[in-house]
This record gives C-alpha cells, structure tokens and sequence, in this order.
C-alpha cells in the first residue's frame, strides 16, 4: 500500500487542515492523529474507540490527502446519511451514498460517479459486495483508502476480509481504516484476543486504542 499522494501532508499538515478545512480549533482528540499519519503512511489501521470520539474524521482528513475515491463500507443508513451530509455541506468533500434507500437507477448513477473519480467518498452497505451493479463498477474505480465503519463485529478468520473482497473484484486501496464503535465492558479479555490476532505479525498494521471505564 503507497503512502499518499494527493496534498503534502507534510507541508500542509493535518492540524492545519483541521481548522482550515474542518472549521475545528480545538485540535484533534489524542489519537486522532496517530491515525490520519498511519492512513498517510499507507498503513492498516484497527482504531477502536467510544462513540462519539471522532473515527470518522480520521478517515475525513485522510481521504483529502490521497487523489482518489475513499469507499466507507458501514452497516448503518441512517450514519450513513449524517456522515455524507457533513461530508458535502460543511466539509466541502464529495460524496455520495448506495444503499437501498435508492432505486437501482440511481444507485448505477452514483457507481458512474465513482467510477469517473467525480467523488472524493462512496459510503456503501457491506452486503452491497454481492450487487452485480457494484461488481461492475468497482473493476474501473481508482480507490485509494478503504474504510470499515462501525466494525461492531471483528473476525480473525483471514478467509473473510471486507476490505480483501473489494480488491479481489478489482480495486487497489492505499490504505484501511476499520473502526470498531465500543462502549462500556468491550474492552474485555476476549476482545483483546482478537486484537492482538489481528495485528499480529503485521508490520503495516497500526493500532489506536481508546480507555474504556
């Protein structure tokens, strides 16, 4: 996975970008950085944070950096329409939505989109990987980040991989950001088994963990 490309970082670093872009002046939350720099880095990242702390402004940030599509595959519509709202209307970023909340017509109009490298963010639905429409499209996407949102359920089976299914029909992503949203008692022995699976062994693998009470 290649580091970004797209705007400097490090000449137009990401703190600046924040209050510049973002209208943020209160600077990142800690960790937030951690992340974006990993993303810009091309690496893998496993952030794993409390509702509510920022995870999608990592992913937000980063995909200004790199020259193409960032794909957010997250099981929750109505996040979904929230995160591109903000994405067009505050953020000035370009994105789009497929789901089933639009008719096939227009979900093929928003993958041509896509596919003319005409948005910046594609939030679509896991099972959307089985669509014949999406199976087309994504064979011509540039994609450089690849994004799991609201990972509330992380397997260590390296048979089934979100991300890998979207580079088996076609897609070469730069970097992933898969985001799990845990609250109280989630950060239990069992969950840090499966962390600690997987990230092990890889050395472009990056992970940001918060303090759950």
């Amino acid at each position: 996975m290649a580091a970004a490309s797209g705007v400097a970082w490090r000449t137009y670093p990401p703190e600046q970008m924040l209050v510049e872009r973002f209208g943020i002046t209160t600077g990142f939350h800690a960790g937030q950085q951690e992340i974006i720099e990993l993303l810009l880095r091309g690496r893998r990242v496993l952030a794993i944070q409390h509702t509510g702390w920022g995870k999608s402004l990592c992913y937000q940030v980063a995909s200004l950096y790199y020259p193409h599509l960032t794909i957010v595959f997250s099981p929750l519509k109505a996040l979904m329409r929230d995160q591109c709202q903000r994405c067009n209307d505050m953020y000035h970023i370009p994105a789009a939505i497929v789901s089933s909340d639009f008719s096939a017509e227009e979900n093929r109009a928003t993958l041509a989109l896509a596919v003319r490298d005409e948005i910046k963010v594609l939030f679509i639905a896991p099972e959307r990987l089985e669509n014949a429409d999406w199976q087309a499209a994504v064979l011509q996407m540039q994609i450089s980040m690849v994004v799991i949102d609201e990972a509330h359920c992380i397997s260590v089976d390296e048979k089934w991989d979100a991300g890998g299914d979207v580079c088996a029909t076609g897609g070469r992503a730069a970097g992933r950001s898969l985001s799990a949203c845990a609250g109280k008692g989630a950060a239990d022995a069992g969950t840090e088994d499966a962390v600690q699976s997987l990230t092990e062994g890889r050395e472009r693998q990056g992970r940001v963990r918060g303090a759950f009470n």
